[in-house]
This record gives structure tokens, sequence and C-alpha cells, in this order.
């Protein structure tokens, strides 16, 4: 299943916060691991509604190319004026489990996507996306109280 990645220009973009990140991302453990991965979504669908894309870059490792990807993509949205209409993603039944180096995790969940449609400058539809939800896998890291995506990928 493909997955999209988009932004909504400012213009229609809700009046929305950049989202707080929760209280057990500060524990270095696999509690904080899980919360971390329902943050970093939020931080997506934040970037879609506003179209600010540094908070995404924050949590987003240089190394992950699965980032990068919706990082660019997010960035040609804007560049080219298109906008991205549908729901949020969300996650569901996140399990981390702890990996040998100190600090690193890698958290299974389901991710569900809602239907996207990116129009154009003119509101003409470019693409669209059907909704559905796939198992994803995410491995992250913590240091010094801050979490980082390094890798992810739908399977």
């Amino acid at each position: 299943m493909e997955l999209p990645s988009g932004s909504e220009s400012s213009e229609a973009a809700p009046s929305v916060g950049v989202p707080v990140p929760p209280s057990a991302m500060r524990s270095a453990d696999e509690a904080g691991a899980e919360a971390f991965v329902r943050h970093y979504f939020a931080l997506v669908n934040y970037a879609q509604a506003t179209g600010d894309l540094e908070p995404l870059r924050a949590v987003s490792g240089a190394e992950c190319s699965g980032c990068q990807a919706g990082v660019q993509w997010l960035e040609k949205v804007a560049r080219k004026g298109w906008t991205i209409k549908g729901g949020s993603y969300g996650t569901r039944s996140e399990t981390a489990v702890a990996l040998s180096t100190a600090g690193r995790f890698r958290v299974s969940f389901t991710l569900s996507s809602p239907g996207q449609k990116v129009l154009g400058p003119a509101g003409e539809v470019l693409k669209r996306y059907e909704g559905g939800s796939a198992e994803a896998v995410m491995r992250v890291r913590v240091s010094a109280g801050v979490w980082t995506v390094l890798f992810w990928e739908t399977l």
C-alpha cells in the first residue's frame, strides 16, 4: 500500500498548534519509544495542515530515507502551490523492543491512512490515495532526551 505524505497550503490551514510531546517521551524506554511514534505522526498531520515542516524535520534523522522522502514531498507540494485534502494519519498497537545499542528501539505498529487527494493550484485533482492501514516498523533513537527516527517503512 502506498502511503502519501503532503502539505496543505497555509491559506487553507486551520489554526493548529505544534503538537506537544507527550510526557511518556521523557522516558528513554519502550513506553517512550511508543509515545514518540505516535508523536511523529502527529507532526506529520501538523505539517500537512499548516505547511510548517520544521518540527517534522527536527525528528527525522538524516539517515531515514523514508522520512527524508516525505519531507521532500511536502516541500514539493508547497513549492508548486498544491494542497492535500483528506484526514489525519493514526497509529495503533505500538510495540517497542529495545535494541542492543543503548537508546535505540524497534517499534512495530499499524498505520492508518486516510483517503486523500492532491489538488493543483486551480483545484484540479492531480492524484488520489485510498485510505487503509498497513503494518509498519520504525527504528528510533533517544539521546539526551531527544528522539529521532532512524528508519521507517510499511511492510
